[in-house]
């Protein structure tokens, strides 16, 4: 981890703005996750990857600490990154992201479980037209506790986001592939996600934005040769209006 934040901190000097973001989103009264439905914000790009287009030359950076179990308002996780253009293509790296780790519930069904930790994401996009984007983002922990036939712990994710933007209508879709904690106490102990969907539609007419989300997450984990299973599903309707009062200020 320490070697890939010395690449980010080195790059970040080619970058001409940087902004903290999630204290932005929670300073409105929305989620930081994922960004926000109808506002502009960097972290949007984690929602729908074809934002990238719109990050040229932009540094994110985020206070928090390690010892985070996972992203929360009161407990921030340290993460960051930068985006470059490159001709008619973006593209950036990200560290530390915690969208959809599920550590808390991880930790809460065994302490020793391996939590998604050091993230990296990387970002690629262009505008032909239709501004497209991907999102690749991969995780690789262990930990080797010491003593004789002591068990290596493990965690290794995998996630995956697509999106796309043609005038007023974009559509997005993010893949969590795989993600799975193994070692604690047991050797047979595992924690492993489900594979998890994030997709939606948006719509801008006048002032106003349409958006539907479709969210699914969840996990079976193995402790003490105990199953438990657990799916989470939320869908969100709404409409967003945008305000301009002045040069500079907004009411959303």
């Amino acid at each position: 981890m320490k070697k890939h934040i010395a690449i980010a901190a080195g790059l970040a000097v080619l970058s001409t703005s940087a902004f903290a973001t999630k204290a932005r989103m929670n300073a409105l009264g929305q989620v930081d996750d994922r960004g926000s439905f109808f506002t502009q914000d960097s972290r949007n790009v984690f929602r729908n990857a074809s934002k990238v287009n719109d990050m040229t030359n932009y540094i994110v950076t985020e206070w928090g600490t390690a010892a985070a179990t996972q992203d929360s308002a009161t407990a921030p996780s340290a993460e960051g990154g930068f985006f470059r253009s490159a001709g008619q293509f973006n593209y950036g790296v990200y560290l530390g992201s915690d969208i959809d780790s599920q550590n808390t519930a991880r930790n809460k069904a065994d302490a020793n479980f391996v939590k998604n930790d050091n993230k990296i994401d990387l970002f690629f996009g262009g505008d032909m037209g239709v501004k497209w984007g991907v999102n690749v983002g991969y995780s690789s922990s262990e930990a080797q506790a010491a003593g004789a036939g002591a068990i290596k712990r493990e965690n290794d994710s995998l996630a995956i986001g697509l999106g796309v933007e043609k005038g007023a209508l974009e559509g997005y879709v993010n893949i969590g592939l795989s993600d799975e904690s193994k070692g604690a106490t047991l050797a047979a102990d595992r924690f492993e996600a489900d594979t998890g969907i994030n997709a939606g539609l948006s719509y801008d007419w006048m002032d106003y934005t349409f958006y539907a989300d479709y969210d699914k997450t969840g996990f079976e984990q193995n402790v003490a040769a105990v199953r438990t299973e657990v799916e989470n599903t939320t869908l969100t309707v709404g409409a967003g209006h945008n305000h301009e009062v002045s040069a500079s200020s907004r009411i959303f």
